[in-house]
């Protein structure tokens, strides 16, 4: 039996589009579109979502990618631009499996994005006090050390197992590393047009 649900935050409790920090990128540092995606494909960047660089040095990292002579604080606002809007609709089916579950929050996060979400959106330690980002864990969701750690910290903090876990997310990559560690897995489907009514169905199951 499920005896908690953790649902993941990028796309499915805040939106989020790349497409914006490129867009940024190109129309006011005139970088070339084609070029844009290195911000968040480079190898550094999931070394910044690991936690094992610093922001200052996924700053540096980034000019060099980019091959620009970009400032930190343009970097800082470009990539935050890309998270820009709470899903109030997910919030409230998150409140609603609170009253029958525990539930918690698992993400691939990094210094600035855990700003832009935490600080300006939703305060996720106020929903729930279990809280994995994957900068603390030192582990993204693709890693396969991801899930063993979060695993142990429940079982040491409430008792359970990877069976009694659920996971929400909108990667079929990262839920395929959650079910090979024995996690309930549920897809949302983010470009459904009944994404909420599937997900509230879904949750509704565990």
């Amino acid at each position: 039996m499920v005896s908690i649900v953790l649902f993941d935050v990028g796309n499915v409790v805040v939106k989020a589009d790349h497409d914006r920090t490129h867009r940024i990128l190109h129309d006011q540092h005139h970088v070339l579109l084609e070029k844009a995606p290195r911000f968040f494909t480079n190898p550094d960047y999931a070394e910044f979502g690991r936690g094992n660089i610093t922001d200052i040095q996924f700053h540096a990292a980034l000019r060099k990618h980019l091959e620009l002579d970009l400032g930190y604080g343009a970097a800082f606002s470009a990539h935050n631009a890309h998270i820009y809007e709470l899903d109030r609709h997910v919030v409230g089916l998150i409140e609603e499996t609170k009253q029958r579950k525990c539930i918690g929050f698992l993400t691939d996060t990094n210094a600035w994005q855990t700003y832009r979400v935490e600080a300006e959106m939703i305060q996720l330690i106020n929903h729930s006090p279990y809280v994995f980002r994957s900068n603390e864990l030192h582990a993204l969701k693709t890693d396969p050390e991801c899930f063993p750690k979060v695993i142990a910290r429940l079982e040491e903090q409430l008792g359970i197992g990877a069976s009694n876990i659920a996971l929400v997310d909108d990667s079929v990559e990262k839920l395929a590393m959650a079910e090979k560690a024995g996690l309930v897995c549920i897809l949302y489907q983010l470009h459904k047009p009944d994404k909420y009514t599937m997900l509230q169905r879904d949750l509704e199951k565990v």
